[in-house]
């Protein structure tokens, strides 16, 4: 930028003057015209340092500038707001220039001096006290002369907004911040944007809406990863306590997913023959016992994720074969007759008290395929052999596959899921934000387990579920449902405050389990609103099912418009209100956990 330069004018005084006097005089004029293109030059080299070393008072150490000794002390440079220097030169010292930064936000912006009227030389004694001053016109940050040239005040916040977010708009400005129209512009103090990859050329103070590592928790095979990594916890801290087995179909995934396939294959044929022995073979029968008692045993000394050795190659054989002959080669060879129809009851009393998971697995052995990276319920898939699993996901290694839930709480025929708001407002510590409603998402169909590739029955997304026929015609508007309304369902259905007591327990746990699983989501100056979409099961028990990063926050029906309008005033809340005042209000958002200090 064009530095201005305004210096005083020199007077000849009306007073008759000493020979001495005008040698002075002379020498202060040809001084003045020699240093001001010195000065000029050294200052517009100075001044380029963006980041200036932080000296204390009492250790400045002044930067020379070689100019010819100048008998009074006559310039003298001084800061603004968007100054960013002072210059001294005294008449006894070498020119000294002083870095320091003496910016203060309330001072206004200098203003370029008109040429100085008055007269230096009006006494004998004047010339050893006047000065001369020069202004150097100068913001110290590209943001400030951003501010500076759109008017706006130098301390006001300035926001940038991408996408339709109209309540979250309405929050700031309600607060004074200031909204730069374009989206893709670099000057803001906050930027709230859908796209999950924060900008590379965002600055450290800069506060943005998404983590570097938001991906530990969205993508679906990182999620997998992580929590996989919590199954061996003891004391009931496993994940396999809160989250459904899930496997990545890379090639190693694969492997461990047919492995851990066949276990739940073999158990689920248990569970049908204590219901009804006439249902398989005795060999059958026998082959799935035998591999129950093994996971049974596993279980016992503890969980983890390795399930090799659980079913042999003759026990699948046996399972899988419908050839009569060859189930009894098989058997006659590696099987000792036993009474399997006692054992198979007491073996699946011990799986009841083993396997976290032992009501969800049911007995139909039913997974579900999901895209690593998408959402909404696109190319999602539900199977239940393994072969049509595997020829699903062949193409492409970037699936995984989770467990069913097969006994799934119903509320009027249908199936639901929860979707819960969880805002993380820092990394460091990790400080996590509950919103204290949810609402419920539900099928357009009533559940049944016999159309598994009908996706009315079992997705309840909404961006599915609004393209049935039966849309418009369901039983509940919407197919949603407020938590006010599920409140009461729970109170009627089971006599007591189940969401209190169970359920919003179960979720707070579930949630710092899941965030503490990723470890650090990186970057300081930034903050993230989740949507956690969780399932009950007739048991009462709570499941994740994936989280999402940029949750849909538009009014897709009256219950959503009326808690998306709160959500996004209650962030700002939180991110702006709190951050600067602990005491303010933060609305709807509970905290639930503040991690400690990472040094």
């Amino acid at each position: 930028m064009q530095d201005f330069i305004c210096v005083n004018s020199l007077k000849k005084s009306k007073r008759s003057l000493s020979e001495k006097q005008i040698t002075d005089v002379e020498k202060l004029r040809k001084c003045l015209n020699l240093q001001k293109n010195v000065i000029k030059g050294f200052l517009n080299l100075y001044t380029k340092t963006e980041k200036p070393q932080k000296l204390s008072e009492s250790k400045k150490h002044p930067c020379e500038l070689s100019v010819k000794q100048i008998p009074n002390s006559f310039l003298q440079i001084i800061a603004s707001p968007y100054l960013s220097s002072k210059l001294l030169i005294n008449s006894n010292k070498i020119g000294v220039l002083d870095k320091s930064q003496e910016v203060k936000k309330t001072q206004k912006p200098v203003k370029i001096l008109e040429k100085c009227s008055t007269s230096i030389f009006k006494s004998r004694n004047r010339l050893n006290t006047s000065n001369i001053e020069l202004k150097i016109f100068r913001p110290q940050k590209p943001f400030d002369m951003w501010k500076f040239h759109n008017k706006i005040p130098f301390d006001t916040k300035v926001f940038v907004i991408k996408g339709k977010y109209p309540d979250m708009r309405a929050a700031l400005l309600k607060r004074g911040w200031v909204e730069n129209p374009n989206s893709e512009s670099i000057f803001y103090d906050l930027k709230w944007s859908r796209s999950a990859r924060v900008p590379v050329s965002i600055n450290d103070w800069q506060i943005y809406n998404h983590f570097p590592r938001n991906l530990q928790l969205t993508a679906k095979w990182d999620l997998c990863k992580n929590l996989n990594k919590q199954i061996s916890k003891p004391n009931g801290k496993s994940s396999l306590y809160f989250f459904p087995r899930c496997f990545k179909l890379n090639d190693k995934g694969f492997q461990k997913f047919a492995e851990y396939y066949k276990i739940v294959f073999s158990t689920s044929m248990l569970k049908e023959t204590i219901k009804d022995f006439s249902k398989y073979h005795y060999e059958k029968i026998s082959a799935s016992v035998q591999v129950s008692k093994r996971w049974a045993g596993k279980l016992k000394f503890g969980i983890d994720d390795d399930e090799y050795g659980i079913i042999l190659c003759n026990d699948w054989r046996i399972l899988s074969s419908d050839d009569i002959r060859t189930i009894g080669t098989y058997y006659t060879r590696y099987y000792k007759d036993e009474n399997v129809y006692e054992l198979a009851g007491k073996i699946n009393e011990d799986l009841k008290n083993s396997d976290p998971q032992y009501y969800i697995n049911g007995t139909m052995n039913i997974w579900i395929i999901k895209p690593g990276q998408k959402s909404r319920g696109r190319d999602i898939s539900i199977h239940t052999r393994i072969r049509d699993i595997y020829d699903y996901t062949n193409s492409s290694d970037m699936c995984v596959v989770q467990k069913y839930i097969e006994n799934p709480l119903l509320i009027n025929s249908k199936k639901f899921d929860i979707r819960q708001w969880v805002l993380v407002s820092s990394n460091d510590p990790l400080t996590i934000w509950i919103f204290k409603e949810c609402y419920l998402r539900f099928t357009v169909n009533d559940y049944s387990n016999s159309e598994l590739g009908n996706v009315f029955t079992h997705l309840t997304n909404n961006s599915i579920s609004k393209k049935s026929k039966e849309f418009h015609k369901a039983e509940i508007q919407g197919c949603m449902w407020s938590l006010g309304a599920f409140e009461d369902f729970l109170i009627s259905e089971f006599e007591y405050d189940v969401w209190n007591l169970r359920i919003l327990p179960d979720i707070k746990r579930i949630v710092k389990r899941s965030l503490i699983s990723v470890g650090n989501l990186g970057r300081k100056n930034s903050f993230e609103l989740f949507g956690y979409d969780l399932m009950v099961d007739n048991n009462l028990n709570t499941w994740l099912i994936e989280i999402n990063s940029s949750p849909a926050m538009d009014y897709s029906t009256p219950i959503t418009e009326n808690l998306v309008k709160r959500v996004m005033e209650d962030i700002v809340k939180v991110i702006v209100d709190y951050a600067a005042n602990t005491l303010a209000d933060t609305g709807s958002f509970e905290l639930i956990y503040t991690g400690k200090q990472k040094k």
